[in-house]
């Protein structure tokens, strides 16, 4: 494995260590036009093993923070992680513009959203 990284030298041993992670967990990294967030932030689909529906989750500095749900013919987004950071905030606005028909959240937003719990089958 380390030799398949040493072509890209320009990735610091943290972006490694991420990049080990998400091909570990079947993870994809958030990519948005062209921004990579630096290795801190990818996406995963995980079954609800209550409902046996698709939910697309956002892994922010190896916490799951939400996910999209396609639900009713539109998308909702759930709340797992009950803390903010604008940084972890950016990676929320990028993955929901990306992957649904809603715009980003504002802190206040974000705040008082309804927390979510996770029944999703783990790797």
């Amino acid at each position: 494995m380390e030799k398949y990284f040493d072509c890209f030298d320009y990735l610091t041993a943290k972006d490694i260590k991420a990049l080990r992670h998400s091909i570990a967990h079947d993870e994809t990294p958030l990519i948005v036009n062209g921004k990579t967030f630096n290795g801190r932030a990818f996406v995963r689909w995980e079954m609800d093993i209550e409902t046996g529906e698709a939910v697309l989750i956002l892994r922010s500095y190896y916490t799951d923070v939400c996910g999209l749900r396609f639900n009713n013919g539109k998308w909702e987004i759930e709340r797992y992680w009950e803390l903010y950071s604008p940084t972890t905030q950016k990676h929320i606005n990028a993955f929901v513009s990306k992957y649904s028909d809603m715009k980003g959240f504002s802190k206040k937003e974000w705040l008082e959203m309804p927390m979510h719990h996770m029944p999703y089958r783990k790797h």
